[in-house]
């Protein structure tokens, strides 16, 4: 612990390794505070929708004291998928679809003010808009490289199934995929103005 406090002390202040343990110190603390609570908002905006056509929703945490005027506005990363097959399996998992967001989280970071969190569920990092869905045939079966992740599984379950889906070993038909990443920002970006305060935000990160 002293010595990551004295490499602290070299790279941030110049060799000051007081300085070091005292930013080491005031970062674990904030680590280990109690995070807050992020519920779920529904948005009003028919459009906005994630890959599979299910309505986006964004995490929101306001400011314990009830002020407006200091936002942090984190988007979630996964990179995009690139083609149609590629955003069908995506829509399946928690990156394409909105079915499994738990209703609220407490994430590992607290920091000061507002903080808004929005889920990434739309293959094209908030960018994409098409007005019609695309028809896509279902490939299948499900692709030895395409098994999902531990956290896109149900937290109880040994055989990686989705709560109330079954493992898609069979897929067949076509379904519809929706690219609306625009609409999904746009959308959330409204909601905070009109409902939430950030039309009285005076920084926003």
């Amino acid at each position: 612990m002293l010595e990551l406090g004295a490499q602290l002390g070299w790279a941030v202040f110049g060799g000051n390794t007081r300085k070091g343990w005292v930013l080491l110190f005031v970062t674990l603390l904030q680590c280990g505070s109690t995070a807050a609570k992020h519920t779920l908002h529904s948005l009003d905006d028919p459009e906005a929708v994630c890959l599979d056509g299910s309505p986006y929703k964004f995490y929101f945490s306001p400011d314990p004291a009830g002020k407006h005027d200091e936002w942090k506005i984190h988007l979630e990363g996964g990179g995009w998928c690139y083609d149609e097959e590629d955003c069908f399996y995506r829509s399946l998992t928690t990156m394409g679809t909105s079915k499994y967001w738990p209703p609220e989280f407490y994430p590992m970071w607290n920091p000061p003010g507002n903080n808004v969190y929005l889920s990434y569920c739309d293959g094209a990092s908030f960018s994409g808009y098409r007005s019609e869905p695309v028809l896509v045939t279902k490939p299948g079966p499900w692709p030895v490289n395409r098994w999902p992740t531990p956290s896109d599984c149900s937290p109880n379950e040994s055989n990686c199934t989705w709560p109330g889906e079954p493992v898609p070993w069979a897929i067949n038909g076509t379904e519809r995929l929706f690219f609306r990443g625009i609409k999904i920002f746009d959308a959330t970006m409204n909601a905070l103005l009109k409902h939430h305060g950030l039309a009285d935000a005076r920084e926003v990160v």
